[in-house]
């Protein structure tokens, strides 16, 4: 249903290819339970399954979506353990929660089982005990800053459409219709790729002093994304940077994304194999983004 094909077709391959690259543990850990007993066979499943996730979210070739720990992400207490370690604690959890089922169900003795039944019944209540902890304890901040979200609601299409100021002006005028009505807050949030600075230095200097100007006139600070062309090159496939820009009355600061989504924002060795550009799929009104190298730190006059 997504009215950008290409984009359409990438999701298509992603449901078909990622349910593949997570029955691997399963896969790997069959030969461990054949010869070592189902105990065995589950314990390296679920090393093989962290493992996997690991390298879904590091890397080169990180795609952290399809981690087990988001069937979670809505579930209190349980997900709270994400504070320990990240997702995989969550993922370790489930896994483990699931390998004490299995065990308790199979195993021919009846301590077996029974452990299993304690070693779920210890998980269960562990993670609950320290989920409900962490719900009930109090976020200690000294400073803090009131934030005001837009989301212009604009269509697929609508919104790949670079060259149109349709986004900037239905912000603008959301933004400062919002303001009015809240009028404390200090930062306004516009969504990833709100903004497209071109290369030409006149035609972006000109939305910038803009954008200068209205957060000069609202007395609030602008967070927003934007997709800045490089100079060099510019128009060509990984010509642009998906990035975030903090801006005030004085002056403008910028991030480079990093991280990028293989695919729909670069595709994986393509500086090695340029023949693999023809895989990149246009998202937003771009095919394909250079990776930011440097992680700055967005810092400005925000708190009170």
């Amino acid at each position: 249903f997504h009215p950008v094909r290409d984009a359409a077709a990438a999701s298509l391959g992603g449901l078909l290819f990622f349910p593949l690259l997570l029955s691997l543990p399963a896969a790997l850990a069959v030969p461990f339970r054949k010869r070592w007993g189902i105990l065995n066979g589950l314990l390296t499943l679920i090393a093989f399954h962290i493992s996997l996730e690991w390298t879904l979210h590091r890397g080169p070739f990180a795609f952290p979506w399809p981690l087990l720990a988001h069937t979670q992400a809505t579930v209190d207490p349980f997900r709270q353990m994400v504070d320990l370690s990240g997702p995989s604690t969550l993922s370790a959890w489930i896994l483990l929660l699931n390998a004490g089922i299995t065990t308790a169900l199979l195993a021919r003795r009846r301590w077996v089982q029974g452990a299993a039944v304690g070693a779920v019944v210890v998980l269960v209540l562990s993670s609950a005990l320290y989920g409900r902890f962490r719900v009930e304890t109090p976020l200690r901040v000294k400073t803090h800053t009131q934030a005001l979200l837009v989301q212009p609601g604009l269509g697929a299409s609508a919104w790949a459409d670079l060259d149109s100021p349709v986004r900037v002006n239905r912000l603008l005028r959301l933004s400062s219709a919002a303001l009015d009505t809240s009028s404390s807050a200090n930062v306004v949030i516009w969504p990833e790729t709100a903004l497209y600075l071109p290369a030409d230095s006149t035609t972006q200097a000109s939305k910038v002093d803009r954008l200068q100007a209205w957060s000069a006139q609202q007395h609030t600070a602008l967070l927003t994304g934007a997709i800045k062309a490089s100079r060099r090159g510019a128009g060509r496939q990984g010509q642009y940077y998906n990035a975030a820009l903090l801006i005030d009355s004085t002056r403008v600061q910028s991030y480079r994304k990093n991280y990028l989504v293989q695919f729909a924002e670069f595709v994986p060795l393509v500086d090695r194999l340029p023949g693999l550009h023809r895989l990149r799929v246009s998202a937003g009104g771009v095919a394909g983004y250079k990776r930011g190298r440097l992680q700055p730190t967005l810092a400005g006059d925000l708190f009170h």
